[in-house]
């Protein structure tokens, strides 16, 4: 294989002409250049690295460089990038405008566990609820509210009889029916259609009618008795998901550790909202973040939804001893940052195995 071989070869990797890429061979061993439009030395000067391996990158994205990444020889594989984007409405009827201002390109973190759940909740359907999502049916409803009327008309005596199932009532509870009744007790059609209920329906009478309401539930425990509340287990919506990345970095020279340094001032700067000079009262939304994987990943690993970043923890003490640089750039940083997204997952996300969240 001839050096235009392998000239070429690189010129396709790196997305380069081959009469727009030079190899040369010293004692420092391999080293690339290449001829860039005024568009991409423009780009290529907004970064703290003149490493080459930022032509790498090059019409990856339509948002062209990558502005910060690390290590400087990072695996072209496997990484994940991070764009950081502005998103900014002119007028309430108008369309949102997005401008990437960063992009942040990382090794792949130590956890990958995007976490998939569905919310559900336990509810009380009562009586009108079971009916109406055809738990019961009408013929059951129709009986014990019409019950509840002839209790009504009746007093304790007969909303005893429904509840004791037509078995003969002793006579010490006829004769506490008898001397409540004649004390004035009554249940009332609110209150025995309250007890019936249940639910939220039913918790809204009793609630109103208060004392009635608690008769009957009292003559219902005296029979052993309990309301059958139609428990059911509802579909509650979905959460929206987080995802948290820990980085451990290691600089192996000093521009390497001021390129982390200026990663971690963009994801930090990224966080917070502004607040404008000519406006004390209202705060400007944080940036968002597009995450994405390397393309060789995207058909094997899963996508994510536009994202805030939450929370970010940073040790510059990494590994429990003070160490530094000649600059005063730490040697050893711990990172870990936990990013929501701000838009919820649907089935329709799902396209197929390799298409999917």
């Amino acid at each position: 294989m001839g050096i235009e071989d392998i000239t070429g070869g690189l010129g396709a990797r790196f997305g380069t002409a081959a009469n727009g890429l030079g190899i040369g061979f010293g004692k420092g061993g391999l080293s690339l250049s290449a001829n860039f439009n005024q568009r991409k030395q423009q780009a290529l000067k907004k970064s703290n690295s003149n490493s080459p391996l930022k032509e790498m990158f090059r019409e990856t994205w339509d948002t062209g460089f990558v502005d910060h990444f690390f290590p400087a020889d990072i695996d072209m594989e496997h990484f994940i990038r991070f764009e950081r984007i502005e998103r900014v409405r002119q007028k309430e009827s108008g369309n949102e405008d997005t401008t990437t201002l960063q992009n942040i390109v990382l090794p792949l973190p130590s956890n990958l566990n995007p976490q998939y759940s569905a919310n559900y909740k336990d509810q009380e359907m009562g009586i009108a609820g079971a009916l109406a999502s055809g738990t019961i049916e009408t013929g059951q409803a129709k009986a014990a509210f019409d019950a509840a009327k002839k209790a009504a008309t009746g007093g304790l005596q007969d909303f005893a009889n429904y509840i004791s199932g037509g078995s003969e009532i002793d006579a010490t509870t006829k004769a506490d029916l008898n001397q409540l009744a004649a004390s004035g007790v009554t249940i009332g059609a609110a209150g025995a259609v309250g007890a019936l209920a249940g639910g939220p329906i039913g918790a809204l009478i009793g609630a109103t009618v208060g004392g009635a309401g608690t008769a009957a539930q009292g003559l219902m425990s005296r029979f052993n008795k309990t309301l059958n509340s139609h428990l059911a287990v509802l579909f509650d919506g979905v959460g929206f998901r987080t995802f948290q990345f820990s980085y451990r970095f290691i600089p192996r020279s000093p521009d390497e550790a001021e390129t982390l340094k200026q990663i971690i001032f963009q994801f930090k700067q990224a966080m917070y909202p502004s607040l404008p000079a000519d406006n004390k009262f209202l705060f400007t939304y944080p940036d968002e973040f597009l995450i994405s994987f390397a393309p060789t990943l995207q058909t094997s690993m899963f996508k994510f939804k536009r994202s805030v970043l939450k929370d970010m923890q940073v040790n510059y003490n990494g590994d429990g001893v003070p160490r530094f640089f000649d600059d005063g750039n730490p040697v050893v940083i711990d990172i870990s940052m936990t990013f929501q997204e701000v838009e919820i997952v649907t089935k329709e996300d799902f396209k197929s195995p390799e298409d999917s969240m």
